[in-house]
């Protein structure tokens, strides 16, 4: 569905990316719960190898870089605000682009659609056609009025693109009579009176 104007194109921009940024988000934090379960576990096997070679008691204190559940805290919050840092920005301009070309797929669909029906009405029901002109009319005022980039027109009836025309080559008799004319005696100068 085509939203109707910019502001419901942007709230669905919104959305979007703050779906994209949710899921990049919890992808990130399994990866932080992932590792401090392996360290906390590395960590739990070295004291209980400390504890058997003391031959019992309570635990050794665990040495500096050790990690618990404030490490887990700090590192989750300094990876989410790198990725909503990274992502948020980028992500919303994506959005909004995607959005767009989505919108203007589904305007360019009815547009040729529209001018099907023209070519019809100017056959066959002439009293039809005013009002196709006037759908379409319609359609290209929305277009415009959601910012969708500019396609040629020839993208929007369907038709194949022309190939670029080749680039022009400069003759080198032409240049080489400007050369030569360079070099030759100006037919302005004037001869010398003889006395």
């Amino acid at each position: 569905r085509v939203p109707p104007d910019g502001r419901v194109l942007l709230r669905h921009a919104v959305r979007s990316m703050l779906v994209g940024v949710a899921e990049a988000l919890a992808e990130k934090l399994a990866g932080v719960d992932a590792e401090y379960a392996a360290r906390v576990a590395e960590q739990d096997a070295a004291q209980q190898e400390a504890i058997e070679a003391a031959g019992g008691g309570d635990p050794p204190p665990l040495p500096p870089g050790s990690v618990d559940e404030r490490w887990r805290s700090i590192k989750a919050r300094a990876e989410a605000k790198k990725l909503l840092k990274a992502s948020v920005a980028p992500g919303m301009w994506a959005a909004m682009a995607a959005c767009r070309e989505a919108a203007g797929d589904e305007l360019m669909a009815r547009l040729q659609a529209a001018d099907a029906r023209a070519d019809t009405a100017a056959g066959e029901a002439p009293g039809e056609l005013e009002q196709v002109e006037w759908e379409r009319f319609d359609l290209m005022r929305q277009w415009a009025r959601l910012g969708v980039p500019a396609r040629p027109p020839r993208v929007l009836t369907g038709e194949p693109l022309p190939p670029p025309p080749p680039p022009a080559k400069s003759s080198p008799g032409g240049a080489k009579a400007k050369k030569g004319g360079a070099k030759g005696k100006s037919p302005l100068k004037k001869k010398k009176a003889s006395v």
